[in-house]
């Protein structure tokens, strides 16, 4: 299904039991669009699971937006909630949503199939993003620069600098399913899957509490929510839920005193090296091409330090304990202790 989790079923102990789709994330992970990188983090898929679990839980709590969220899969094959876990799991059980990939043709994706009135059971081609802030590796501050973006529109009366906080949350919309997302407006979006304005404003509005769930629980910990992306469908009944995972160090950017404690920091490091360099020249060929794998144009990457692989493992694990409130993950250091240690790291290698 993707670099970092795949689809699978599962079954319970026992013939009366039910079987439960599940996400069941893996160690992997992926940079710039590129697909599965040669590494794995030990516990990531775990930590990723239980983190996305809380945040499904604490939104379905505090606002009652429906999701496709039904608990995660203990080692037995029970479904449990964070609460009743008590040894890290990478499987969390799911409702099943259509997905519709449009086709590439002449260089442009067709999304003709989404122009009917059967938006049921559907996943909506659209990526929804939110920033509080503009930290360090934030694609606005490349937009604003090619004159794509503009300051006004992030509610700022002045050119903003790496680290500037928004006066209010920065609502964005990209395509999804592309090999390459694409900033869209709301307007763009609403024709792409046939819908009204209006419709496409009851997404953003969902975005807006989904962003207020995941900074309360960051908040909660220390920890600054600086960005984040959350996936839609429309269910059963044509309501809209939110769906795939959200409020994670991969969906988000989290920070500790202003230094990253999320996939940023394997992206930080992929962007000192030569090979980000061929990721942007691959993208730019293919673009020029009118080709849609741009990943046959760029060579492997190279692995990472067999320090920050530690690190990296240790920040999502102890994120984990800290949104679950509980040592689901033994033997390693609280969250601040662990983001003083991958500071010291950052200090030593700028």
């Amino acid at each position: 299904m993707g670099s970092v989790k795949e689809l699978i079923l599962c079954g319970g102990q026992t013939k009366n039991d039910l079987d439960y789709w599940a996400f069941l994330f893996s160690n992997g992970f992926s940079v710039f669009d590129y697909g599965r990188m040669l590494n794995k983090i030990p516990g990531k898929g775990a930590a990723l699971a239980i983190i996305t679990a809380c945040a499904f839980e604490r939104l379905e709590k505090t606002t009652g937006i429906k999701s496709h969220y039904k608990g995660l899969l203990n080692q037995k094959g029970k479904l449990v909630s964070v609460e009743e876990l008590e040894k890290p799991v990478n499987r969390m059980a799911l409702d099943l949503v259509r997905v519709i990939k449009p086709k590439f043709k002449n260089g442009v994706y067709d999304y003709s199939q989404y122009q009917g009135d059967d938006l049921k059971n559907l996943l909506i081609p659209l990526e929804f993003i939110y920033r509080n802030k503009l930290p360090k590796g934030s694609s606005v501050f490349s937009r604003l620069e090619k004159g794509l973006l503009n300051y006004e529109d992030l509610g700022l009366d002045h050119m903003p600098v790496v680290g500037e906080v928004l006066y209010r949350p920065f609502f964005e919309i990209t395509t999804k399913l592309e090999k390459t997302d694409r900033f869209i407006t709301l307007e763009q979006a609403a024709e792409m899957i046939g819908v009204s304005v209006e419709e496409i404003n009851k997404m953003v509005l969902v975005l807006s509490q989904v962003e207020k769930v995941v900074s309360t629980m960051t908040n909660e910990v220390g920890l600054s929510n600086d960005d984040g992306k959350i996936e839609l469908a429309f269910n059963q009944d044509g309501e809209i839920i939110v769906v795939d995972v959200f409020g994670t160090p991969d969906e988000c950017r989290f920070s500790y005193q202003g230094i990253q404690l999320s996939k940023e920091i394997l992206r930080q490091y992929y962007m000192k090296t030569s090979w980000y360099e061929e990721v942007k020249k691959a993208k730019e060929k293919a673009k020029n091409d009118g080709v849609e794998d741009w990943q046959q144009f760029c060579p492997e990457p190279g692995l990472l330090p067999l320090e920050l692989i530690e690190i990296t493992s240790t920040v999502y694990e102890s994120i984990a304990n800290a949104f679950s409130r509980k040592k689901i993950f033994i033997g390693i250091p609280d969250l601040a202790e662990s983001a003083e240690k991958y500071i010291e790291y950052w200090n030593k290698y700028q």
